[in-house]
């Protein structure tokens, strides 16, 4: 599955790393990066994934091929404005990167396009989390396909 490959390619990256720290760092014991929502109450910074699209690139009468046009959302959340950012700006340098055979799933990436940056705060019990939307587009060769 793709969201195996994108949360295992960020879990790894260097400068993603750099700001979520790993679980033997972080006071939550996770590696901050969540698949469409934040599991119980997570320490900032933490980052959520989720889909917002994704297609076939081509179909016919045959059916569709194993080639994805897919779009998803990077939550950068921080406690400060300045975290989220940063979490931001090292989640898009490594998703620019994201090309070739994937450690975790059977995807091949083909081209990854960031689509939008957009900011946002939310009041919460005690505080502001601050948020950093990163919009994506990937086409990759989903070779998983049974």
């Amino acid at each position: 599955m793709f969201v195996e490959s994108l949360q295992n390619y960020l879990a790894n990256d260097p400068g993603v790393i750099s700001v979520l720290g790993t679980p033997s760092t972080r006071g939550d014991s996770t590696t901050g990066i969540f698949p469409t929502a934040a599991i119980g109450s997570p320490n900032a910074p933490y980052l959520v994934m989720s889909q917002v699209s994704g297609s076939p690139q081509t179909v016919n009468m045959q059916g569709s091929d194993n080639l994805i046009n897919e779009r998803w959302r990077f939550s950068c959340m921080g406690s400060d404005y300045k975290q989220a950012k940063t979490l931001a700006k090292y989640v898009s340098l490594a998703l620019y990167s994201l090309f070739g055979p994937q450690p975790v799933g059977k995807n091949y990436g083909q081209g990854s396009w960031k689509r939008s940056e957009v900011d946002t705060a939310e009041p919460i019990t005690h505080g502001v989390i601050f948020t950093t939307h990163v919009d994506f587009e990937f086409l990759y060769q989903d070779n998983d396909v049974t």
